[in-house]
């Protein structure tokens, strides 16, 4: 039931970014990131919650990225790309470093941009990531 409400609160959050309603989506990830941190304190479904937790530390990341609070979301980019590491979630790891990496260039921290980006680049070598490889690139 959990892993359901999370998916179902994620789409709300994907649905009023789409819409412009940044507001509403920043207070929901609030209380998903709560309620994953709840659930990982209980400790029965801690496998879910962890992802539940990583996934919307890096939608608190990319809130911030949206609404051009770029140190706002440093944090929540490193502690989701700790987490999927742990989780060996190469996927988001590596959505986790990008979203790093463009909060680094527009703070104009070009080295720690460069940094955290190679990490991505190293991920997402032997994919065929062409898009987000090209991206990374420039």
């Amino acid at each position: 039931i959990y892993n359901r409400k999370h998916r179902n609160q994620q789409q709300m959050v994907k649905l009023w970014h789409a819409t412009g309603d940044v507001g509403r989506a920043k207070e929901l990830l609030r209380v998903m990131l709560t309620e994953a941190r709840e659930e990982r304190a209980k400790g029965e479904n801690e496998w879910t919650a962890t992802v539940a937790e990583a996934e919307t530390l890096r939608l608190l990341g990319e809130q911030a990225n949206q609404e051009e609070q770029y140190e706002e979301g440093l944090p929540s980019f490193a502690a989701a790309g700790i987490l999927f590491e742990e989780l060996g979630d190469l996927e988001f790891l590596l959505m986790s470093y990008m979203g790093q990496g463009r909060a680094y260039f527009h703070l104009k921290r070009y080295e720690e941009a460069r940094a955290v980006t190679d990490k991505a680049l190293a991920l997402a070598g032997p994919y065929e990531l062409n898009y987000d490889k090209g991206v990374m690139y420039n």
